[in-house]
């Protein structure tokens, strides 16, 4: 699964958002869905990041969720986002046999 994430624009609407990337991590890595990179642009739109996730299943984001309503770092992760995230575009992907 690809997130790109159009961050606002701003220094520290970036810095908001790589800390409350490290509360969605541990809430996604602890229901098994693993970050295995994240980017962010150098050229081209400012301020865009990537995150690619490992997923079991085209389900797996839903089932995680559900588990998740009650994390402890639930609502500092969703209020965190709000405050620094103009859109999010996901991507569910498939690998290529090569």
């Amino acid at each position: 699964m690809l997130a790109e994430i159009q961050v606002k624009f701003g220094t520290s609407n970036l810095e908001k958002y790589q800390e409350t990337m490290i509360l969605i991590k541990q809430i996604f890595e602890s229901e098994g869905i693993m970050l295995r990179h994240g980017m962010l642009t150098k050229a081209g739109k400012l301020y865009k990041a990537w995150n690619l996730w490992q997923i079991d299943d085209f389900g797996h984001v839903s089932r995680a969720m559900e588990n998740a309503a009650n994390h402890p770092d639930l609502l500092a992760a969703v209020t965190g986002m709000e405050n620094c995230v103009e859109s999010e575009t996901v991507h569910y992907l498939d690998s290529l046999p090569f």
